[in-house]
């Protein structure tokens, strides 16, 4: 191997010499079982997905991804991923079967001790931690955060181990029934790993966040120039913004002091648990613990530019370091460093909109709009309030419709109310088809299947009575269009209500992960399914899908901050609209 190849590299050719040896190899049998293709966006996505995904740190974390992959075919000798025959398709494989697969116990001493392929265990779906029920987006606030794993794995040494060696042991953490799933959490982080590397989002993830700025010098840069130049030449700000970029990086080596001190003893506490050096439920991704990052550790690059990033997390609550920054340079006043970060949220909501998606929607946007339609009263009995919900509703329909029609990239659908009605159609058409063919029938006719379908429009019903009274201009596809979209929700909705949970556990609730995301293995990438729309012109391809679904939850993490926010709507929606300056 070449010097300072990643332990993802070393993984995948080690597996490539494996499967070069054919029967020949130990392991023969397990290599035949892996799947030879990985449905993550690294393996199925076209360049005009990536274009189409509209979140520049999933965009940059894509194209270093795949520079990695074409650098190190190119590093690593032919010996080293055996032999001349392997090419660079067969070494990618390989790289997404290791960053999907593998799993990484905890070291006696803090950080990660070894990564591993294992068997049999790495075929679990994931299940983690999912915002509780009774809140719109994640649920934050609304109470605990409800587990949904059922087992746990523990490495054991030859001391511990029934087998005379090294083996991993699954244990259930609660009782599990006959014909139950057996699920594992993956790890609790946001939903970019699962995105990147497993090619499926976590349901209603509460460990999701957003990034705001790539490192600290670039929102400073960004304050500056949307906010500071007016007031202040380059010259007279240097000072002040050279103090504040000191200020905000002591903050940064604090949290992460205080992330490696919480890493350190998540793994005590599970290594104390029976575990035997074991890990608890880590199958490793792309993503490093923070307790690897010690000072002094030369940091592999994907690892260093995650842990620079600016983020917020779900609930609202921003990085430390930017908000120390920003009040330096506003006097030590938090409040203007609150409006700042609200500003940007606002600009980067508005930037996730898919332009083609947002001239449809406005072109439809000029039908007439009851105020108030969204307010929750299409639900309350009201045959008048109930029959223009349903009627406004087969109009926004349309224009979801129309969206996933016209945007043959990732299938951005312009704002979230958009984006959320748009993965209601993709999961029961049914509804569309109902409120177009008899609009004033539409709540009571009209359920939502379980699962996606249900959840989805649980979301857009929540979403349309927060955000529509404050913020309908700050939609991008139109006061009007996104009034019509969120009263079809709320009819699909309002039938959905009184849906009985289905057996075994909460409304709508899945697995999450592959295999239980499609229902069956994922289909190969040139299945129509991946390749291309269905024929009804409602159902999303593969990366269309999962794009939309990533870019749901990152948006409404977004709200959580302006939700939250003191700013007013007004200066929101000009700052978004006006370009991000002032």
């Amino acid at each position: 191997m070449y010097e300072g190849a990643p332990w993802s590299v070393r993984l995948a050719c080690k597996l490539l010499r494996h499967l070069a040896a054919g029967d020949g190899s130990p392991w023969a049998p397990y290599i035949k079982v892996l799947p030879r293709h990985v449905p993550a966006p690294l393996e199925s996505f076209s360049w005009e997905d990536i274009s189409g995904l509209r979140y520049p740190a999933a965009q940059e974390a894509l194209h270093s991804a795949g520079w990695l992959a074409a650098d190190s075919f190119a590093a690593a000798s032919e010996e080293a991923r055996g032999g001349p025959q392997v090419g660079e398709e067969e070494f990618r494989w390989a790289l997404s079967v290791a960053h999907s697969r593998t799993f990484a116990n905890a070291a006696p001493g803090g950080g990660v001790g070894v990564r591993m392929l294992v068997p049999l265990v790495d075929m679990l779906n994931h299940g983690g931690d999912e915002a509780a029920e009774g809140g719109v987006g994640l649920g934050l606030g609304s109470g605990r955060p409800v587990a949904t794993d059922c087992v746990r794995w523990d490495l054991l040494s030859p001391a511990r181990s029934r087998t005379g060696g090294w083996s991993m042991a699954v244990s259930a953490t609660r009782d599990i029934a006959p014909g139950q799933e057996l699920l594992m959490s993956y790890g609790e982080r946001p939903n970019d790993d699962f995105f990147l590397h497993y090619g499926f989002v976590p349901r209603a993830n509460p460990h999701d966040d957003a990034v705001l700025w790539p490192d600290l010098e670039s929102a400073l840069e960004w304050h500056y120039e949307r906010l500071g130049a007016a007031q202040l030449s380059r010259e007279e700000a240097e000072p002040m913004y050279l103090a504040a970029l000191e200020a905000g990086r002591l903050e940064q080596s604090a949290e992460l002091q205080q992330a490696q001190a919480q890493t350190t003893q998540q793994q005590q506490q599970q290594q104390g648990g029976g575990g035997g050096g074991g890990g608890g439920g880590g199958r490793e991704g792309g993503s490093v613990p923070a307790a690897e990052a010690q000072e002094g550790l030369q940091l592999p690059p994907e690892v260093a530019r995650q842990m620079a990033q600016i983020k917020v997390v779900a609930g609202g609550q921003v990085s430390a370091a930017v908000m120390r920054a920003f009040a330096a340079v506003s006097g030590g006043d938090v409040a203007m460093a609150e409006r700042a970060v609200a500003l940007r949220c606002a600009e980067l909501l508005w930037d996730m909109t898919a332009p083609a998606a947002a001239a449809a929607a406005e072109a439809a946007g000029d039908q007439p709009v009851t105020p108030g339609l969204c307010d929750g009263s299409s639900n309350t009995g009201d045959d008048s309030a109930a029959a223009a919900s349903a009627s406004v509703g087969a109009v926004g329909l349309d224009v979801a419709a129309a969206s996933v029609r016209s945007d043959g990239g990732s299938g951005g659908g312009g704002g979230l109310l958009a984006e959320l009605a748009r993965l209601l159609l993709d999961a029961d058409p049914r509804v569309a088809a109902a409120a177009v063919a008899a609009p004033a029938a539409a709540a009571a006719a009209v359920e939502p299947e379980g699962g996606d379908a249900r959840y989805w429009a649980e979301q857009l019903r929540g979403y349309c009575q927060v955000l529509l009274p404050r913020f309908a201009e700050l939609l991008p596809e139109g006061p009007a269009a996104t009034a019509a979209l969120a009263a079809a929700a709320a009819a699909a909705a309002a039938a959905a209500t009184d849906t009985a949970a289905p057996a075994g556990g909460r409304p709508g609730a899945t697995g999450g992960g592959i295999k239980s995301r499609y229902g069956r293995p994922p289909p190969a990438l040139a299945s129509p399914e991946m390749a291309g729309p269905a024929a009804d012109g409602l159902r999303l391809t593969g990366p269309q899908r999962l794009s939309a679904t990533f870019r749901v939850y990152k948006q409404m993490v977004l709200w959580d901050v302006l939700l939250g926010s003191a700013v007013a709507p007004g200066e929101l929606i000009a700052f978004a609209r006006g370009g991000g300056r002032q």
